[in-house]
């Protein structure tokens, strides 16, 4: 299914993460020899830049980058065999504040509009010994106390099917929803309970395993780690019409290297051009 994308902005890095969150940024993470460097852009020809150096984190590599509401970067830095360390930054790169995540096999992060940061977790979490409860999404705040966790007993609750590994998150109005395996399975929940399932598993084929979710236009919005966008009916039990991007003139849009959703719209990345659907 063609879609037109807009073209935002043309750059010159690739960008690790992007992140769209502020009403007036355009934000996103480029990866240096000896540095991160968190890139602002204010305008086409205004930017601002904020520098990590590597040796603060003592090689440990970035796994999810996205802007508060206030302005805050939260990153969270891993590394093989040790913990995830977050790191929260200002605006001028300080560091607010600083933990580490004692929870293993953390597949999917987001952070709020009241900075909480959610994450979701795999199988060899969920089902290990130090899990008894089968818990599967955690919620911590930024100084790193945890607030809440859900189990698999809330989903069993609404005759859904288990969750064995957590594939994105993301948040539309005042719900939260997960992307799950086995197969492809949809949660809407808040803190309190799970509202409502939609089991997809068996009916949509798509090219790579999710990685990105987004709500627009009534529609799942499913980015997988291949680069590939579908859009799903939320509506219907149906298949997912994988998307083909095109700019305003109808020419196909190249390569996509990464895919983004925002409160804001859709964002992709392709050959040094961002392009954008808005809300």
């Amino acid at each position: 299914m063609k879609t037109v994308f807009n073209k935002l902005l043309s750059i010159h890095e690739r960008p690790i993460f992007m992140d769209f969150t502020s009403s007036n940024l355009i934000s996103y993470i480029v990866e240096h020899e000896d540095e991160y460097v968190i890139i602002n852009h204010l305008t086409h020809y205004e930017k601002k830049e904020v520098s990590i150096k590597k040796e603060e984190i003592n090689g440990y590599s970035i796994r999810f980058f996205q802007m508060t509401k206030k302005g805050l970067y939260v990153l969270v830095f891993a590394k093989p065999g040790k913990e995830k360390i977050v790191r929260v930054y200002n605006s001028k790169g300080e560091v607010n504040s600083a933990f580490t995540l004692d929870v293993n096999d953390i597949t999917c992060y987001y952070v709020d509009d009241n900075d909480h940061l959610w994450f979701g977790v795999g199988d060899t979490e969920i089902y290990s010994d130090e899990n008894p409860d089968g818990s599967v999404i955690y919620c911590y705040n930024l100084i790193g106390k945890q607030i809440y966790k859900m189990g698999n007993k809330f989903v069993y609750q609404i005759d859904s099917p288990s969750i064995d590994e957590c594939y994105a998150l993301t948040k539309h109005g005042n719900e939260y929803f997960l992307a799950y395996y086995s197969g492809l399975n949809i949660l809407a929940y808040d803190s309190n309970e799970v509202k409502k399932a939609w089991v997809l598993e068996g009916t949509v084929e798509m090219k790579g395993t999710c990685d990105a979710l987004g709500i627009y236009e009534e529609c799942f919005w499913i980015g997988t780690e291949k680069n590939h966008l579908y859009c799903i009916p939320s509506g219907i039990r149906g298949e997912a019409h994988e998307i083909i991007p095109v700019d305003n003139t109808g020419k196909r849009i190249g390569t996509v290297e990464k895919v983004t959703f925002s409160e804001k719209g859709i964002y992709l990345y392709s050959n040094h051009n961002i392009y954008h659907i808005e809300k």
